[in-house]
């Protein structure tokens, strides 16, 4: 089959196959000292660990080996069974640890209550409002035992990043990444632009695919990011009945308005 075919989809943003696997090609190990720095909290609450948005296993799966309990929650089922294959190649006594679960993270209703919960880097921005945030953190805190963490990262936005109100963050357009198993190419373009009415970034993803039948699939989404400022965070938090230490990075130096990181760790107290 020839010829250009253009189709817009309504799933969650990584339930399709091709675009799950250029996600793992951009993103396949965790960031430096981020595993490091969930581990710590895993110990000091002893677990079980609950990974919202957990996508493909990044981080659940070495969270698993280290010995841990863990429950991931995706709402893409199709990044919850990369994860699964990826688990095939582990021991059993790893994957018994992990049970996973296709579902909103804020509607997820688990038959046990956790002693750690993680939003890993920047996934709050997959709640696209802060109503959304306030009612995904009141969640997350009864989902948690006494005295459970709750930790979450988002990357620091900064709007002189975005000249003319608009930035492009990754780019492979024109230099897309080839996946010689399946005999295909994957070009993307992500494009954020700032809605200063709303408070939000509006995202916008174009993948473009080339199939070795000369086929090419392009498809176009549109997501929205809250622009939620430090103070604001410490108020969700503190409403859903936390109390919160906030870090500049994983090695926990104090907040000082220029990392790219801000990492929050919210106690139930």
């Amino acid at each position: 089959m020839t010829g250009e075919m253009t189709e817009k989809y309504d799933f969650p943003r990584y339930d399709h196959p091709v675009l799950a696997w250029e996600y793992d090609q951009r993103q396949p190990v965790p960031f430096p000292g981020e595993l490091e720095w969930h581990l710590k909290y895993a110990a000091l609450s002893g677990g079980p660990v609950l990974e919202l948005a957990c996508g493909s296993g990044r981080l659940l799966i070495p969270i698993a080996e280290a010995g841990y309990q863990i429950d991931g929650v995706d709402r893409s089922n199709t990044m919850l069974n990369r994860l699964r294959t990826k688990l095939t190649t582990h021991d059993e006594k790893i994957r018994q640890r992990v049970r996973l679960f296709c579902d909103e993270m804020m509607e997820f209703v688990p038959d046990r209550k956790y002693g750690l919960c993680i939003l890993a880097y920047n996934s709050v921005q997959y709640l696209e409002k802060i109503e959304i945030v306030n009612i995904c953190f009141h969640h997350v805190f009864s989902l948690l035992q006494p005295n459970g963490y709750f930790l979450f990262t988002v990357r620091r936005v900064d709007l002189s990043d975005f000249p003319n109100g608009e930035r492009v963050s990754f780019d492979t357009w024109d230099n897309p990444i080839f996946d010689k198993e399946k005999k295909l190419s994957v070009g993307s373009k992500f494009i954020h632009r700032v809605d200063f009415t709303e408070r939000r970034i509006i995202n916008e993803r174009k993948y473009r695919i080339l199939y070795d039948s000369g086929e090419t699939e392009n498809i176009s989404q549109v997501s929205y990011a809250p622009i939620i400022e430090i103070p604001e965070y410490l108020s969700i938090v503190k409403e859903a009945g936390f109390v919160a230490q906030i870090y500049s990075g994983y090695d926990e130096r104090p907040e000082d308005g220029k990392s790219r990181e801000i990492c929050f760790v919210c106690g139930k107290r």
